[in-house]
């Protein structure tokens, strides 16, 4: 899976997982950490913060996001496997 187009995108798309602070945050940090150029990760960051303004999280989102941060790696994503990020593909 090419991270670089695929996470900006499923990051977009993935608005159970736009989050300000706490596991949401954590892993969506994780995500963009998984882009190939500092200037990717950096706008995967700058993403992430717009779309945290404008969105609150549930309790439950909070508690999927703790419970994907134990099976979410680059290499999951690199794999083909977004769902263990939470990410449909």
């Amino acid at each position: 899976m090419n991270c670089v187009t695929g996470t900006l995108g499923l990051l977009l798309c993935a608005g159970t997982l736009i989050a300000c602070d706490g596991p949401c945050r954590t892993l969506n940090e994780r995500i963009c950490g998984c882009e190939t150029t500092t200037l990717e990760r950096n706008a995967c960051l700058d993403l992430l913060d717009l779309n945290a303004r404008n969105r609150t999280v549930t309790v439950e989102e909070e508690e999927q996001c703790e419970a994907l941060l134990e099976t979410c790696t680059c290499a999951a994503l690199d794999q083909n496997q977004p769902e263990l990020c939470g990410i449909s593909r």
